[in-house]
């Protein structure tokens, strides 16, 4: 990834610890946000992107309740959706917390962290497809039109 697209961590020095699933995960993530984001108007960060944030945080000391419990879910969350783990065989308190899902007020925390990481991250992922969709979208095909017009 390069410099406009990095990655945002809690603390620099555990960022070598992130396994690489995860890596692949936000990579992911980022184009199904991106095409989103083309299509809708919506800026956020994944969910894989934000649990890199809390496992580094983690890493680097004691974490609130709150914060704590918003990391089991994603760790849950991701683990699951990328077929790493099977929701009945993972520890009873994450299967429960995935089962229960977020409370309000973890959900308002966890939509503030995406936002503060998305800010931090720089904003929209720079990547040649996402570039060219955006341009097609704000009239970009016009030319494309025009010329498509005139061979008629």
């Amino acid at each position: 990834m390069n410099k406009e697209n990095r990655l945002v961590v809690a603390d620099s020095g555990w960022a070598e610890t992130i396994p690489e699933w995860i890596l692949e995960e936000i990579k992911q993530e980022r184009m199904i946000y991106g095409m989103c984001d083309i299509l809708k108007g919506t800026e956020t960060v994944g969910d894989a992107e934000v649990l890199i944030y809390l496992y580094t945080l983690n890493l680097r000391g004691p974490i609130s309740n709150e914060m704590g419990e918003i990391y089991i879910y994603l760790t849950a969350k991701v683990m699951q959706k990328s077929k790493r783990m099977n929701i009945d065989d993972m520890p009873y308190f994450m299967k429960d917390k995935f089962k229960n899902g977020l409370t309000d007020y973890e959900k308002s925390e966890l939509n503030i962290l995406k936002q503060d990481l998305y800010r931090k991250r720089g904003g929209k992922i720079n990547d040649p497809l996402l570039n060219v969709l955006r341009e097609l979208k704000k009239g970009g095909n016009k030319k494309w039109k025009k010329k498509k017009l005139n061979k008629n």
